[in-house]
């Protein structure tokens, strides 16, 4: 029985999809959903024939942004977890033999993350990717919701708190996040006031342990944004919380970090 969809938006990147189609292929509980976010008319071509020949569910959108991709998704889902994964990354079929398990016997949380290891793009072929991974042994925390993990998910530090800056290394109850998920309509880093989101109102287990989850690196939309990019984003967080006073902290905590950061590469750029 499929207990778990896996929601994966795209766009212009066939051969990407196939290689995590193909991954996801070895598990027979999930329900994989692919929106296509506009892909040109030859790509997205070939995006339905590869859904067609892995048997999954294809939808076409206009372009319109990951957010609103996922969201899209999302609305598909009826299974009772979901899990939102890029399609240029990789996440292991393990994954989803130990969430049953981890919600099954903690029926309080709303979110289970895995350790992400980023690779190279030459490296994510490689067939021995999840082979050491052992379902049987896994270092987990439990962390509730706080302040304090907001602040954490706005200044992106890679600890254990976060619950993780990557889209692909997550899976929700699928009711809880329906309740929680908002369209954002951000040119860049739409992923943030998600995670922030999160961060104020779900308890959940984060898992540590290696080859669960693997990042292509990348340095597209992610790394490329100007003084306005920062800005929107900063007022997308001041409107988050129903408290002017945290806000107020949000917005000041993203626009001091992404402020600082674009500096630096801009002064780096100059020196180069």
């Amino acid at each position: 029985m499929k207990f778990l969809s896996v929601i994966i938006p795209t766009y212009n990147r066939p051969s990407k999809l196939s290689r995590l189609l193909c991954s996801l292929s070895k598990s027979d509980s999930i329900n994989v959903i692919v929106i296509d976010d506009g892909s040109d008319f030859v790509h997205a071509k070939n995006n339905e024939k590869i859904c067609s020949d892995f048997g999954v569910h294809y939808k076409f959108i206009d372009n319109s942004g990951p957010s609103k991709a996922r969201f899209e998704g999302l609305c598909l889902s009826k299974t009772q977890l979901s899990m939102f994964v890029d399609c240029d990354d990789l996440v292991s079929p393990q994954i989803f033999e130990i969430c049953a398990r981890l919600f099954s016997e903690n029926k309080t949380i709303d979110l289970i993350t895995f350790k992400s290891t980023v690779l190279n793009p030459e490296d994510m072929n490689e067939p021995t990717l999840f082979n050491t991974s052992d379902s049987n042994y896994i270092k987990s925390s439990h962390f509730n919701s706080s302040f304090y993990r907001a602040c954490i998910e706005i200044l992106s530090l890679s600890i254990r708190a976060s619950s993780g800056w990557n889209q692909s290394n997550t899976v929700y109850r699928t009711t809880f996040i329906k309740n929680v998920y908002k369209v954002w309509s951000l040119a860049w880093a739409e992923d943030i006031p998600l995670k922030v989101s999160l961060a104020l109102v779900a308890k959940s287990i984060s898992v540590r342990s290696p080859c669960f989850s693997y990042v292509e690196r990348s340095y597209g939309r992610g790394f490329s944004y100007r003084f306005e990019d920062v800005l929107a984003l900063s007022k997308n967080l001041f409107t988050l919380p129903n408290n002017y006073i945290l806000g107020l902290i949000f917005f000041i905590i993203s626009f001091s970090r992404f402020s600082i950061s674009l500096f630096v590469k801009k002064l780096s750029s100059f020196y180069r």
